[in-house]
């Protein structure tokens, strides 16, 4: 066999190996499920699996079959005038290696008929399994003796397929021309499309719009829902920018607010013993961002708490899932592996997602600039504790007279502490030369009065 193998081109032997599969499979069919599969069925199956295989079968490779009918792009279930409608959908989950379908009949009142679904492994494209659901949903039509009816995918594809009379020559188009064929038996079957922007895990229609708002707007970006048309995305792309500048902004501006608000509640409670209500204040202004970290951390440390007990109780997560589903939001990580899928834990997650994302952003944000007041207060002690030099004295003497007055000795301590520059005092400067109109060197009520009634001038320094 290998020699015969070796012989073989590499198309033939690829027919060939796809057509034992075939075979393998028809066999499997017959064992399990008592499906009876023609010689033809077979090698056309084996034909359109390899064809699939080679060209990489995906939505680029199937073209827009038919133009779209009165009826497409509801967004709302709407009653059948007769008969029954299914509404049919479909699920890949690549992580597990498995793709389902489920669908749910109900008549021209509205009640319920019957919901079934189906769980199958192995990977397959997104259209393939909604393909494989619209012909399970065909089948049970047939089972059922059922002649007038209406199923509704948001598969634009398969419908097209489906409406079209052009053969698409690959796994995806077997499956099709299989729904066609039953179609013939089953009786008048009308196949619409239904418009849906968001694909994944969804509980309401609301809730779920605005918590992909708030997911999306925060960058946590779980992926549990992810935008389907091209409308959707474009929208994503706008408002993840515009959404995350605008409440980040509204939202730090009130944290900030109430920050400050409990910190002076926190200094006086510190302080309850100390009758000096002024030297009081006095410390909460030096520490003032040291008592903004520890607020913001008390507050930070309160909401991981809250979202990991609603986690464990609500979603049902183990503690250690929580925690780490916890972690991973408020720091907008989000791998989506572990989020919020209940009805009540989307509501939760809308406002809990808000307030810790900022909080955390807060307390890094203290932190830093705790760090920055840190070092500066290290300069100024350097600067304060260093002992004078001739060189010292020489740049801070900055009318070059040989004296250091006490306002020239102010200025060279500001400006080696960062406080000020020489561009600063320059700018001063100017300003006093355009007062002292009488270029006395000092200023009197005479010199402003002056310089208030005149117009303004520049003193050319060269």
């Amino acid at each position: 066999m290998e020699a015969s193998a070796n012989r073989t081109n590499k198309e033939e032997l690829g027919k060939i190996v796809v057509l034992c599969w075939a075979i393998w499979s028809a066999r499997n069919d017959l064992i399990w499920h008592q499906r009876v599969r023609t010689v033809r069925d077979v090698v056309v199956f084996a034909n359109s699996s390899l064809n699939q295989f080679l060209k990489a079968q995906g939505r680029e490779n199937i073209p827009s079959l038919s133009p779209l009918k009165a009826g497409d792009g509801s967004e709302r279930w709407i009653k059948p005038v007769s008969g029954i409608k299914l509404n049919v959908d479909a699920a890949t989950f690549d992580r597990d290696s498995k793709h389902g379908y489920g669908c749910v009949v109900r008549n021209s009142h509205g009640a319920l008929i019957s919901v079934f679904a189906g769980c199958y492994n192995g990977k397959v494209t997104a259209e393939l399994a909604e393909i494989m659901g619209i012909k399970e949903a065909l089948s049970w039509l047939k089972r059922n003796s059922n002649t007038q009816a209406i199923i509704e995918s948001d598969s634009l594809v398969c419908v097209e397929a489906i409406r079209s009379a052009e053969k698409i020559a690959s796994g995806f188009g077997f499956i099709v021309d299989e729904c066609k064929n039953m179609l013939k038996s089953v009786g008048t079957i009308f196949f619409y499309v239904v418009r849906n922007q968001l694909d994944g895990k969804k509980t309401d229609g609301v809730l779920d719009a605005v918590y992909f708002c708030i997911v999306t707007m925060t960058t946590v970006g779980y992926g549990d829902l992810v935008p389907s048309s091209n409308a959707a995305k474009l929208l994503a792309c706008a408002f993840v920018f515009t959404g995350m500048a605008l409440v980040g902004l509204t939202l730090s501006k009130a944290a900030d607010y109430l920050v400050e608000k409990q910190e002076t509640l926190l200094v006086k409670t510190l302080n309850m013993r100390r009758k000096d209500q002024a030297e009081v204040l006095k410390e909460a202004q030096t520490n003032r961002t040291k008592y903004k970290c520890i607020l913001v951390f008390i507050a930070l440390l309160v909401l991981m708490t809250c979202g990991t007990i609603f986690l464990i109780t609500v979603e049902k997560l183990a503690p250690v899932d929580a925690f780490y589903c916890v972690c991973s939001t408020i720091t907008t990580l989000g791998y989506g592996d572990k989020s919020f899928s209940t009805k009540g834990g989307r509501v939760f997650a809308i406002f809990w997602i808000l307030i810790s994302t900022i909080c955390l952003a807060q307390f890094f944000l203290y932190i830093a600039e705790l760090f920055t007041e840190s070092r500066q207060r290290a300069l100024v002690h350097l600067v304060l504790t260093r002992r004078m030099t001739n060189v010292d004295l020489e740049a801070a003497d900055l009318d070059d007279d040989g004296i250091v007055g006490a306002a020239e000795f102010v200025i060279y301590k500001l400006k080696e502490m960062g406080k000020i520059s020489q561009d600063d005092v320059s700018q001063i400067m100017e300003e006093f030369d355009e007062l002292d109109v009488d270029q006395s060197g000092t200023l009197s009520a005479c010199d402003i009065n002056l310089a208030q009634s005149s117009p303004p001038h520049h003193t050319n320094n060269n």
